[in-house]
């Protein structure tokens, strides 16, 4: 068994990430996106529960590092959507864990949800690496208004205000 902080950190941080996804999905779907949940922890961690990676098949990486969710929008486009969490944003260190992501998921978004401005940004692969762009900004989510943006963003400085300050947002 975990010692009871590690324990507690992990249980923090995943709880963390999960309210971030809900979050992104609840404002996709109010912009009018069908989203479905896609990811390691929605489908394949019942998979693995309990093996052992190794034993398993070296193919587990790809699931591993599967995005949380797929995005239809309207009938021309599908494209996956990872979401991340974090108190401060250091695209450095996210560009380091998204490196999985980037060799087996070449269709794959990222949205960065953190309680400090801008709340959300959006990740993506363009030649080799990846660039970043407030959600708002980012002509594939054209269908999230600045309206929906806005309505979003004390949600998620709400939901976190309890690790990123002492004060009210």
């Amino acid at each position: 068994m975990k010692e009871p902080r590690g324990l507690r950190d992990e249980v923090e941080d995943r709880t963390k990430g999960r309210l971030a996804e809900v979050i992104v999905e609840q404002m996709f779907q109010a912009a009018g996106y069908m989203i479905l949940r896609y990811g390691y922890e929605s489908i394949a961690q019942n998979l693995v529960q309990g093996s052992d990676w190794h034993t398993i098949s070296k193919d587990l990486e790809v699931v591993e590092s599967a995005p949380d969710f797929i995005v239809k929008e309207s009938n021309r486009f599908l494209y996956f959507l990872e979401v991340k969490y974090r108190t401060r944003f250091d695209k450095k260190e996210l560009e380091e864990k998204l490196k999985k992501t980037e060799k087996h998921w070449k269709r794959t978004f990222v949205i960065v949800v953190t309680p400090e401005e801008p709340v959300f940004r959006m990740m993506y692969q363009d030649n080799g690496g990846w660039k970043m762009v407030d959600l708002e900004k980012f002509r594939r989510a054209n269908k999230i208004p600045k309206t929906l943006i806005e309505i979003f963003k004390p949600i998620v400085k709400r939901a976190y205000y309890g690790y990123t300050s002492n004060q009210k947002p």
